[in-house]
């Protein structure tokens, strides 16, 4: 059974490497902002922004993630275990 359909593209990579360092930088101090790399927000009162990282493009961006998954409409369709 083939977990990946090929080779990683260069951003697939590149996207490996970000991540690795986001990791390595969090198991280290409990931050994971790295000097170089976009900053991860901090989850305030009613903010909880979150880094959406792709493999293409600009691959870190603030967004909203309730917002625009629309998870209020989820969590009220989908009684909650």
């Amino acid at each position: 059974m083939e977990l990946h359909p090929g080779p990683l593209t260069p951003a697939e990579l590149a996207l490996g490497k970000q991540m690795d360092r986001y990791w390595g930088e969090f198991a280290r101090s409990a931050d994971p902002n790295v000097a170089g790399l976009a900053g991860w927000p901090r989850i305030t009162g009613s903010s909880h922004p979150v880094i959406d990282l792709r493999p293409t493009g600009n691959t870190v961006s603030t967004t909203l993630f309730a917002a625009e998954h629309q998870c209020g409409f989820w969590a009220a369709i989908e009684p909650q275990a």
